[in-house]
């Protein structure tokens, strides 16, 4: 969107508030600050809560200095009216660590690529919360973060609850927890998994002749839905955590024993990976599936043809290499990266509709439709820039929108959506399936029509359509989305919070109700507009509730309805109880040694009023790195802010920031060409998450000090 183009969904202008509540921060949305809940919170029917972000922040214990450093060293007063004692130098310096000594959880800036049709196209910033799980955390108690506390650390849940729900081999689902949740895996997700027929796999499953590595990756699903008590103590998303950390475990031996139901288990990790916010997780293990199912030849029918497999078999493999190929499609549009293996080198057969069923499954249509967004996908991603359709462009995109049409026309009349159809598929436990279909869909067909919405960040492009019926076109399939997603809400809301992957389909529809507000000036289109929109936000919001991973969608929908034009998902992939455990360190180490390599030889102290800490070179970067100080010449915050190493400044509104020569190049090439203060915002503070204490020996020894 263009600036100052009102886009009906965007708050009116007004003064930031001193203190924005924990949902519009998380969300890095206008907040009013209005008190008991703000403007945002009520539209959106949210918990409002105000709380200091600055009193949930772990503070860091550091390297202490060495016994043998320099007693006489004498580092004058620390301002002009203090004097120069050593318990004034300990407590206000502020240095980079040499390594860490103890720490609860850390948070850890990680950029990433995504394409120009990804979520959030462009490199990326990303947060991870880590946690080094101490031997003084068991032993300790109070060494754990307080239960009220947000941050807290959920190990000793798991761990108590790991004597209840395993056999005594460690590694087995015990049976009075394996029988309800193997019943709960059919009954929400059996549509999304269909290689596994219910009643053949519960008698496997009893006569112990199923792998624990499945066992442990359906009970991680199914535990979400559970009313068991063991995992009552979780967020809804979390409560599959413990197996879903046991069948990590499990798979590392079986990667050198390929099998479909290890495929299979690596599918089901990309969901867990999902619920549990952990965005890289779900791109790396998607990937781990498709090679997999690749270097057993599932794709190829010289080797999994119909006729070289048992008709039963046939049945399994098909099916399972097809719901792999498929979610890579949705996990391949979500990043703006190529698909794992390209349609041409597939030869096995196509999955069929059953003529004669008189409710014929969706998954084959399902299937097929997919191949179209593949499509999409790999035509945009190929477009450096879309100012305007190309007419090779608009003729594939035509091509695709016809042959699409055309399948679904023909579509037999079961298949069709209507409420009697979609309760006979919810009857049968394949509504999932059915529901994916018609939203995908109508999604891909907005993709088609009006391709902009979902490339790159540039404004121009939001409003490129395929033909002069484009934009009714889009805005038709999107209303259809709301009006499903409404009927589903009302007849079966579990077939909806058991299909995560509807998510980019409903921001789809969600981007075309933004836009249609900020090209209209009628009050009667904007209020319909916002009506449908609050549809698409409520169903995120509720898939958010199981699968926090939705959290990156429904961010940068709600950031781009704000009038956002660079969107910022970063908030969106942290959760305080989504911890990463991490036993080793050293990457986390590789970080702060590249801060304290870069830091000029000098004290900083918190008496100069230090406002913040800029890194880059991070610990995906090859480069050195560096790390920026902003800082007051004086005690009292003025309009000039210097950087202790460099001379140079740039204007940032009214004051004036300084930075070396080289944090401006390194910053400069994270961000294409950027200017690096657009990095920093009124919000810079307020994120900051590290404070580091006590001065290293060395840097306490140095003469540049």
């Amino acid at each position: 969107m263009e600036d100052g183009v009102d886009n009906g969904l965007q708050a009116p202008k007004r003064k930031r508030t001193s203190l924005a509540c924990s949902r519009c921060r998380r969300q890095k949305l206008r907040c009013s600050g209005t008190k008991p809940s703000c403007t945002a919170c009520v539209q959106r029917a949210a918990t409002c809560d105000y709380q200091d972000p600055r009193l949930n922040r772990v503070k860091f214990v550091m390297q202490k200095p060495c016994k043998d450093a320099d007693p006489k060293r004498n580092d004058g007063p620390v301002d002009g009216n203090a004097p120069a004692t050593s318990l004034a130098k300990e407590v206000n310096t502020i240095v980079v660590p040499d390594k860490i000594v103890e720490t609860r959880s850390i948070r850890i800036p990680f950029f990433r690529w995504f394409g120009p049709t990804g979520i959030a196209p462009g490199y990326k910033k990303m947060l991870f919360d880590v946690r080094h799980p101490s031997q003084q955390d068991a032993e300790d108690p109070e060494a754990l973060p307080p239960a009220e506390d947000e941050s807290k650390v959920h190990t000793s849940i798991r761990e108590s609850a790991a004597a209840s729900v395993f056999e005594t081999d460690g590694i087995t689902p015990a049976p009075r927890v394996l029988g309800p949740l193997l019943d709960t895996f059919f009954d929400h997700y059996g549509c999304h998994f269909p290689f596994y027929r219910r009643d053949a796999f519960t008698v496997l499953v009893k006569d112990r002749k199923v792998s624990a590595l499945v066992l442990n990756s359906i009970c991680g699903l199914s535990a979400r839905f559970s009313p068991l008590p063991e995992f009552q103590d979780y967020p809804l998303y979390l409560r599959g955590d413990i197996f879903a950390q046991k069948a990590k475990v499990l798979l590392v031996p079986l990667l050198n024993l390929p099998s479909y139901d290890v495929v299979a288990s690596i599918l089901m990790l990309v969901w867990l990976e999902l619920a549990s916010n952990h965005d890289v997780g779900v791109w790396m293990y998607m990937g781990m599936a498709c090679r997999m199912a690749m270097d057993l030849g599932m794709h190829k029918a010289a080797i999994s043809g119909p006729d070289k497999l048992a008709p039963e078999e046939y049945w399994t493999v098909s099916r399972t290499w097809f719901s792999v190929h498929h979610l890579d499609h949705i996990i391949s549009f979500a990043t703006g990266r190529p698909l794992s293996i390209e349609r041409k080198y597939i030869d096995v057969p196509w999955p069929r509709i059953d003529a004669n069923a008189a409710l014929p499954s969706p998954f084959p249509s399902m299937v097929v439709i997919m191949q179209t967004l593949g499509l999409l996908h790999d035509e945009l991603n190929n477009i450096n820039q879309l100012a305007e359709l190309a007419d090779s462009t608009r003729e594939k995109l035509l091509r695709y929108n016809d042959e699409l049409i055309n399948y679904y026309a023909h579509l037999p009349p079961a298949l069709s959506f209507d409420i009697h159809n979609f309760q006979s598929y919810v009857a049968t436990g394949e509504g999932g399936t059915y529901l994916m279909l018609h939203l995908w869909f109508h999604a891909i067909v907005i993709g088609l029509h009006r391709p902009g919405l979902r490339y790159g960040q540039e404004a121009r492009a939001k409003s490129i359509c395929l033909t002069l019926e484009s934009r009714g076109i889009a805005l038709s399939s999107a209303r259809t989305i709301t009006s499903i997603l409404n009927l589903v809400e009302v007849v079966d809301t579990r077939t909806l919070v058991s299909s995560p992957f509807i998510d980019q389909a409903v921001e789809v529809a969600g981007l075309v109700f933004i836009a249609e507000s900020s090209s209209t000036s009628n009050p009667l289109k904007r209020i319909t507009s916002r009506s449908n929109y609050d549809v698409c936000l409520r169903t995120l919001q509720r898939l958010i509730t199981y699968w926090k991973g939705v959290s990156w969608v429904t961010t940068t929908m709600e950031q781009q309805a704000e009038g956002i034009r660079e969107t910022d998902p970063a908030e969106g992939s942290v959760d305080p109880h989504s911890l990463i455990e991490l036993q080793d360190t050293k990457m986390i180490q590789k970080l702060f040694e590249k801060m304290r390599q870069s830091m000029p030889r000098r004290t900083i102290t918190k008496a100069q009023e230090s406002i913040g800490v800029g890194f880059s070179g991070l610990t995906n970067d090859s480069s050195q790195g560096n790390v920026m100080i902003l800082q007051p010449n004086s005690p009292s915050i003025g309009d000039q802010m210097n950087y202790t190493g460099g001379p140079h400044s740039a204007p940032i509104g009214a004051r004036k920031y300084a930075f070396s020569e080289q944090h401006f190049t390194s910053e400069s090439a994270l961000i294409g060409g950027e200017s690096w203060h657009s990095w920093i915002d009124d919000r810079f503070l307020e994120d900051l998450d590290l404070t580091f204490e006590t001065l290293p020996a060395q840097m306490a020894n140095s003469p540049n000090s």
